[in-house]
């Protein structure tokens, strides 16, 4: 190990206190891998650059998430760990750290990914020598809301872009794990590290807008939550209320709200939580040119729009405007309606039906409107944007 002390020094100012910080330097031939069990059936898998793969054991397959970029033979050191067991290969995405390995498995393994990063992943295995009849036949594209049975366990696929166009979450129904790739999580504090969304071509707005969809779909069932680069589980309501909590002041404070990235330098991020002592901590790194969807002053939209026991047509994203809410059959003879609407911008003014609303909180519609219209005005009163929701009933 290796103790470094720091001081801080500014002309003008008192020196700060000693600061010391402790290092392990792991390092590792390019083919070793290491592992361990770190949850019932979960084992983690770190190649010589410290990327994360997960091994989950079901009774009738095994599924490798992700395969890092190591030199190894990952294929044959895993067999040690599978039982036997037909193995599947599902990757959170695909940058070269999450699919450096994907060579050794998909000549005998289906590979799934989400459809927009499919084009890299056949692009990779191409560069390895991989024949197309090989690649079309094993390499497939994964569906959001997808259900893979490996026995004993259901895992289901979200789409979670935003880190890449085809990012995706995997959700252990059975033990309410998380598998978030670097969509979520990936900020360890000794790289450092933090969401790399520099690189997102839309604004960040939409990103927040699939989080709130996957917090609704999963509901309080996420407990432990797995990320390609943190070296333990984080938890995962603590860790999404941060990230949440980040993007709500990113939207509302703008360039106010960042400070400079650790890596890479240069960039500019927003920080919620202590890195060092927090592990559920977040840190997301922004492209100054596109991470608003407007002037922060004039942003009008929402992330998420809710009608109770409805379903929205077609799904909410911030810049649809017009949506159809289908009520279940039971609800034939409904009284009310409660609508939910969270704007992108906390100074933002908010009405449902021309009743002002409150940020993130159900409002009670008596009686139940055919049409529901959300306003969303901008902090500095020059922008309003409509949404409008009509009712089908059963």
């Amino acid at each position: 190990g290796y103790t470094i002390r720091a001081v801080a020094i500014e002309d003008g100012h008192t020196n700060s206190g000693v600061s010391d910080f402790e290092y392990v330097i792991d390092r590792r031939d390019r083919t070793a891998y290491v592992s361990e069990e770190i949850l019932p059936g979960v084992r983690m898998i770190r190649d010589s650059d410290n990327d994360k793969m997960f091994l989950i054991q079901g009774t009738t397959k095994a599924v490798l998430i992700d395969s890092g970029e190591g030199r190894g033979a990952l294929k044959a050191y895993l067999s040690k760990f599978t039982g036997g067991l037909p193995l599947e290969v599902i990757f959170t995405h695909n940058h070269g750290d999450h699919i450096g390995q994907a060579d050794q498995f998909v000549r005998t393994s289906d590979e799934l990914i989400g459809a927009p990063d499919r084009a890299g992943l056949v692009r990779f295995l191409k560069g390895r020598g991989i024949p197309d009849a090989v690649i079309a036949e094993h390499v497939k594209t994964a569906q959001d809301g997808e259900r893979v049975a490996i026995g004993g366990r259901s895992l289901v696929l979200y789409a979670a872009p935003g880190h890449t166009p085809g990012s995706m979450v995997i959700f252990d129904l059975k033990t309410g794990n998380l598998f978030s790739g670097d969509a979520f999580g990936s900020n360890s504090p000794t790289i450092p590290d933090a969401l790399w969304m520099q690189f997102d071509h839309q604004p960040l707005d939409l990103y927040w807008s699939m989080i709130k969809r996957v917090r609704a779909e999963l509901g309080p069932n996420v407990k432990e939550m797995m990320t390609g680069h943190n070296d333990r589980p984080l938890t995962g309501p603590a860790y999404m209320d941060n990230l949440e909590s980040a993007l709500r002041q990113l939207m509302g404070k703008g360039n106010a709200a960042l400070v400079p990235s650790y890596r890479p330098l240069g960039m500019k991020q927003i920080q919620v939580g202590d890195r060092f002592h927090d592990p559920n901590w977040v840190a997301i790194n922004v492209s100054l040119d596109h991470y608003l969807p407007a002037p922060v002053d004039q942003i009008d939209g929402l992330v998420w729009l809710d009608v109770a026991g409805a379903k929205l047509t077609p799904e909410f994203s911030p810049d649809i405007k017009d949506y159809t809410a289908t009520l279940p059959r039971a609800a034939a003879n409904f009284k009310s309606l409660k609508v939910t609407a969270d704007p992108t911008s906390s100074r933002s003014t908010l009405t449902i039906d021309g009743e002002a609303a409150a940020v993130g909180t159900p409002l009670t519609l008596t009686p139940a409107p055919g049409k529901i219209t959300v306003s969303v005005k901008s902090p500095d009163g020059t922008q309003t944007a409509a949404y409008t929701v009509t009712i089908s009933q059963p």
